[in-house]
């Protein structure tokens, strides 16, 4: 039954002569199923004349491209039945959500891009940036935990709905 209607949907709504998303040139999907045998559809799409996302250049082509089909939003209360309570695996480590959820939808998007590290083999750069405190690397992920500490500490005990919310705190 499910495979039925996801082969409909692709071919009636994605495949189809209105091409909703652009004309596909290649798909992947994995179907899953949840812990009660309910099944579920990963897909990806790559779309013809798309525009590539590439770190040297401007991400604004991509974001826009991204916007045309996807959106966020917290859905009301009465529309949000099936999560309002966090499983198990929330609370695998005896705290609220270790996921961290719910997350405010920002108002707009990005792409989150690494952030790069001191390679450790440069000693001069390791010198300047350690002052004799270990790797400018495990300076860097001791800041970051700092960070979600305190990121998660202010959305703890805030009512934030939103992500500007979120900066004015």
């Amino acid at each position: 039954m499910f495979e039925r209607r996801m082969q409909n949907f692709l071919h009636n709504v994605i495949f189809s002569l209105q091409n909703p998303i652009g004309e596909v040139v290649d798909y992947f999907y994995r179907i899953e199923f949840l812990q009660g045998g309910w099944p579920h559809l990963h897909c990806l799409f790559w779309v013809k004349n798309a525009p590539r996302y590439s770190t040297e250049t401007d991400d604004t082509l991509v974001i826009d491209f991204i916007c045309k089909y996807v959106s966020c939003s917290i859905p009301s209360e009465d529309v949000q039945t099936h999560s309002k309570n966090h499983s198990k695996s929330c609370k695998k480590t005896h705290k609220t959500c270790r996921f961290n959820f719910p997350k405010p939808p920002s108002q707009q998007p990005f792409i989150a891009t690494p952030v790069e590290h001191v390679d450790s083999s440069d000693k001069s750069q390791e010198a300047e940036n350690s002052e004799g405190s270990g790797t400018s690397l495990d300076q860097d992920k001791k800041r970051e935990k700092e960070m979600i500490a305190k990121i998660c500490d202010v959305l703890q005990h805030n009512d934030i709905s939103t992500m500007e919310e979120f900066f004015l705190v």
